[in-house]
């Protein structure tokens, strides 16, 4: 048993998808996953491990936020030892050119959080996708005619830095994601690729916002395409 997981890692598929909230752990296990088992018990964070379309996956969740990212992505990352990671979830745009449902590939995730300056002393450390799977996933995109956006994106820590956003918007940020950071350094700490798939549900320069039932159901289309171009193409 870990801090923040239970299982082992033969429990854990060599492909695992982090997303934020635990009930879209449930919602991928009841609506495109077969032969699902529920393998986590602490703090009701749910991750589960099924096939789609033949192929063991593994949805887990990591919280609201860096601190809760980065003690799960750096769990997970390390202790069960997967092949791939990639963070699927909704985000908000920083550019008013960015319409929704705008599919976004961060390529780099600048933070406000001060988790990898304490790290390294106090030195900058610049989280970034992995090429290879981010150019793969873009290449699928772009061949099943998806609106996508390649870019840096940003993880704040919380609410009250919307105005700091404004400045990395200004400098080309072209999302919020809070915990897209520390998944990505967690990956680059253990030498996983990792990659995020993102859809665009609020815009934050231009007030442009989906209903809770639209947003549910971009997630829902991101994930199936997320699926489709990292274990199908």
């Amino acid at each position: 048993m870990g801090l923040c997981l239970t299982g082992t890692a033969a429990d854990v598929a060599d492909v695992v998808f982090l997303t934020n909230d635990s009930l879209n752990v449930e919602w991928a296990a009841e609506n495109l996953l077969e032969d699902v088992y529920f393998y986590n018990e602490i703090r009701n964070m749910k991750g589960c491990t099924g096939k789609y379309k033949g192929v063991p996956v593994t949805f887990q969740g990591e919280g609201i936020g860096p601190v809760n990212a980065a003690m799960y992505a750096v769990e997970i990352a390390g202790e069960f030892d997967p092949e791939v990671l990639v963070k699927v979830d909704c985000c908000k745009a920083l550019q008013a050119d960015i319409a929704l449902g705008t599919i976004i590939l961060p390529q780099t995730a600048h933070t406000t959080s001060n988790i990898n300056k304490r790290r390294f002393g106090g030195m900058t450390f610049p989280a970034a996708a992995d090429f290879e799977l981010l150019n793969k996933i873009y290449e699928t995109a772009k061949a099943d005619g998806k609106t996508v956006k390649v870019g840096p994106v940003l993880s704040i820590e919380h609410r009250g830095e919307m105005e700091i956003a404004k400045k990395f918007a200004e400098r080309g940020a072209v999302a919020l994601d809070m915990e897209m950071n520390q998944t990505f350094t967690a990956g680059q700490r253990f030498h996983k690729p990792c990659a995020g798939v993102l859809v665009v549900t609020e815009n934050l320069a231009t007030g442009e916002k989906m209903s809770s039932e639209e947003a549910k159901e971009a997630f829902h289309e991101v994930v199936k395409f997320a699926l489709h171009a990292v274990l199908e193409v």
